[in-house]
């Protein structure tokens, strides 16, 4: 009921019959429908595969600021569904220009796991096909998915794709090897870990047509605050009554002492690896941003 999915005699409201078709979460449902209805589906599909599977971001430890000051540009005051849409972009821009190598070596130095990138770009394929199923998305729509471009994948690559598979069963327990990546820095690789990423990015390459996911995250990237803000009412109608207000109490607090209160639970704090908790201005009025800019000039 707090879906809007049943009503009061707790029959079924007519999103909720729309989401009791949809084999997803009522959550994850939810944004994908109001993602059609409001035109913003392809942001839609990557921050609602996003948030179905573990972050990426991995907290950072002590001692490797480097790692926080690389991440920067992905950060977006908007929060962390723009955050992770941010990263899942930078990184299909970066499979568009080079291979597994350049992908694994960004998410290195920016602390981020790999594996979860390749998760998303496959959850977010499901749910496309799934809306495409039930006839949600508009007529002529064309996704990335190259389940109706068989004619792109040739026996070659094919019998590529079975022959490294075969590899990577036989050469798991490979010992490892230390060696200097092209900044200095010593990586542990070995060939297991070599034929593991070269797999997963052929498998991604066979499955996604990488041209429309680059051409969906060029789009994103030109979105305007009127098209965020729209998204943003989209992920809320999805997420309610998930949200959290903050203490009023929050301006005499210290940033690592701030609290908030959701619908169910009061005094929750920001995960450590939340974009609020590393840049607490955002979360400030901006009077008061403004306010404490000019104190700093004077």
């Amino acid at each position: 009921r707090g879906q809007g999915a049943l009503n009061s005699e707790e029959r079924l409201t007519p999103i909720g019959r729309m989401l009791a078709q949809l084999p997803v979460d009522i959550v994850i449902g939810k944004m994908l429908v109001m993602g059609t209805i409001f035109h913003v589906i392809e942001p839609v599909l990557a921050i609602a595969a996003a948030l179905s599977v573990q972050s990426p971001f991995s907290r950072v430890p002590l001692g490797q600021g480097d790692i926080s000051v690389a991440r920067r540009p992905l950060e977006s005051e908007h929060g962390d569904p723009f955050t992770l849409l941010n990263a899942f972009d930078e990184w299909i821009q970066l499979k568009s220009e080079g291979g597994a190598s350049s992908t694994h070596r960004w998410c290195k130095r920016r602390g981020l796991e790999q594996q979860r990138f390749y998760e998303m770009a496959k959850l977010r394929q499901q749910f496309q096909e799934i809306l495409q199923e039930h006839s949600l998305l508009p007529r002529g729509y064309e996704g990335t998915s190259r389940g109706r471009r068989g004619e792109r994948l040739t026996e070659s690559q094919k019998w590529e794709l079975r022959q490294m598979r075969k590899r990577h069963r036989a050469e798991h327990k490979k010992r490892k090897i230390l060696k200097l990546d092209d900044e200095g820095g010593v990586l542990s690789d070995s060939d297991e870990e070599s034929v593991s990423a070269d797999l997963k990015d052929l498998e991604f390459k066979l499955l996604h047509d990488l041209s429309q996911l680059q051409e969906a995250s060029a789009v994103r990237q030109a979105f305007t605050l009127r098209d965020t803000n729209v998204l943003k009412i989209v992920l809320c109608s999805g997420l309610y009554p998930q949200l959290a207000m903050a203490d009023d109490c929050n301006s005499y607090r210290r940033d690592s002492e701030q609290v908030f209160h959701t619908k169910s639970k009061p005094f929750v704090v920001l995960h450590p690896t939340s974009v609020f908790a590393t840049n607490p201005e955002y979360l400030q009025p901006p009077e008061v941003c403004n306010h404490h800019r000019q104190e700093h000039l004077h």
